[in-house]
């Protein structure tokens, strides 16, 4: 999951180019989401993301062990070789889930 305040993609599959982090908590992606949103009058909004395909071999780090909040065990998605596809979008404030529409 990836917690952010606003969403801008032109596909439901992209290609992050920079470090991303994620976590497998939905919970720590609420509360990231709704922190960022609170921040910048914007809906937070939660991203499932999922590998492209099955062959996709995503390079990520596990960052939990050297983090100062262990407990988000934040992980690092590094680089835009492979993309990552939207599995679900759920908007906060609203209470949205956008499933079945992607």
């Amino acid at each position: 999951y990836h917690g952010i305040s606003y969403l801008l993609f032109d596909s439901f599959i992209t290609h992050f180019c920079g470090p991303t982090s994620t976590t497998p908590f939905i919970e720590v992606a609420t509360a990231f989401a709704s922190v960022a949103a609170a921040a910048s009058e914007n809906n937070g909004i939660i991203l499932e993301l999922v590998p492209e395909n099955k062959f996709s071999r995503l390079k990520s780090f596990n960052c939990q062990w050297l983090s100062s909040y262990g407990n988000e065990a934040e992980i690092l998605f590094f680089g835009g070789q492979r993309p990552l596809k939207f599995h679900n979008i759920r908007i906060i404030e609203k209470n949205e889930d956008y499933f079945w529409f992607i």
